[in-house]
């Protein structure tokens, strides 16, 4: 898989956001190829309200791994926004 980060900045409520379709959609061709077999999914709204699921085989320790670089990055963004 790629190590690629987008920072995503929110569009106008009701505007789609093409820097997060792209992700999605290439996350989803590789799911149905058969590259991906588990993703854990955080989500933010237009509305500045979070979720988060997960699908397929999850819990590996590199996805852990990559789960705290991921925060740490989320992270140090917000404290560069301060």
């Amino acid at each position: 898989m790629s190590e690629k980060i987008l920072k995503l900045v929110p569009p106008e409520t009701g505007e789609p956001n093409q820097n997060c379709i792209a992700l999605l959609e290439g996350v989803l061709k590789r799911a149905r190829s058969g590259q991906t077999i588990g993703v854990v999914l955080v989500e933010q709204g237009a509305d500045n309200l979070s979720s988060w699921d997960w699908g397929g085989f999850c819990g590996s320790f590199s996805m852990i791994g990559a789960m705290q670089v991921a925060q740490a990055s989320l992270v140090a963004d917000q404290v560069e926004d301060c």
